[in-house]
């Protein structure tokens, strides 16, 4: 009976292959799952062989790490083995989300307005999948409000006007929400993907918060223009007025060096101090 093809493992230092590294403990599920899947089709199903090979793709500290668990030992399973990884790694193994990772994206996109296209479709793919784990944690509303502080508050009050005309007043018969609860998220999400990528288009109003925003901009960017230019004036300053000290301790130097001499019998020493540290002998004259 003919064998079924049967593909070989990547080698661990090859570009396709699954990495796994300690700077990085929350990909070690999908890490995890890689394996096993690479596993399966190379046919390696003996428990003490997955456990051997998986340390190939790992850094020389998770190596050494991994080889020090208990599962790691001949009376113990894969399974058990991958069990404890996963306890090891809390990070990685909690599948409810947390409000910590969607505090971190939100403040790795901040202050969005509505010409950032390319980074608002990052911020909605990444916050969607994280607030989706979040569904049961958070209430929708306080998703909503997330997501909206994100935006400028210029944006925002657009996002909120067009909330309006395409779903109405959340106090309307129709909707009948409560305040802290006007829109649903996948609401908000339609209305800011549909502002970026033009289907509503530009009212009057979005070029006037354009130009307010572009305005605010220059602004911003003169005033930086300004301050340096305050501060290299500062240093130009500052050095003038070193150079005028170093100026001033030479001519008080020069003085005393010349009282010095002044005072000094004729004759001795030739007459002269040469310098501070140039003291009349006590053997001489």
């Amino acid at each position: 009976m003919e064998q079924p093809y049967r593909y070989k493992m990547p080698l661990a230092d090859s570009r396709d292959a699954p990495k796994f590294r300690q700077s990085e403990p929350s990909e070690v599920r999908r890490f995890i799952q890689r394996m096993e899947s690479l596993f399966e089709h190379a046919g390696i199903t003996n428990d003490k062989e997955r456990k051997r090979r998986i340390l190939e793709y790992v850094d020389a500290q998770t190596e050494q790490e991994w080889l020090g668990f208990d599962s790691y030992g001949e009376g113990s399973s894969w399974k058990a083995f991958v069990k404890e990884i996963q306890d090891s790694y809390p990070e990685a193994v909690d599948n409810t989300g947390s409000v910590a990772s969607l505090d971190r994206i939100c403040r790795e996109h901040a202050r969005l307005s509505r010409s950032d296209t390319g980074e608002i479709h990052s911020l909605m793919r990444k916050f969607r999948a994280e607030a989706k784990k979040l569904a049961n944690v958070m209430g929708n509303g306080s998703l909503v409000d997330k997501l909206m502080g994100c935006f400028t508050p210029t944006f925002a009050d657009i996002v909120e006007e067009r909330l309006i005309a395409k779903y109405g007043h959340y106090r309307e018969p129709t909707r009948n929400r409560h305040k802290d609860n006007k829109y649903e998220l996948s609401e908000v999400m339609t209305v800011v993907a549909t502002l970026i990528d033009g289907a509503f288009g530009r009212s009057a109003r979005d070029g006037q918060v354009e130009r307010a925003e572009s305005a605010q901009r220059q602004v911003k960017s003169e005033e930086s223009e300004e301050k340096i230019a305050h501060l290299q004036d500062t240093i130009v300053t500052m050095g003038k007025q070193v150079g005028s000290i170093q100026s001033a301790m030479q001519a008080i130097q020069a003085g005393q060096l010349e009282m010095r001499n002044s005072l000094l019998p004729t004759g001795r020493n030739n007459g002269r101090v040469e310098g501070f540290n140039t003291m009349p002998s006590a053997t001489q004259g």
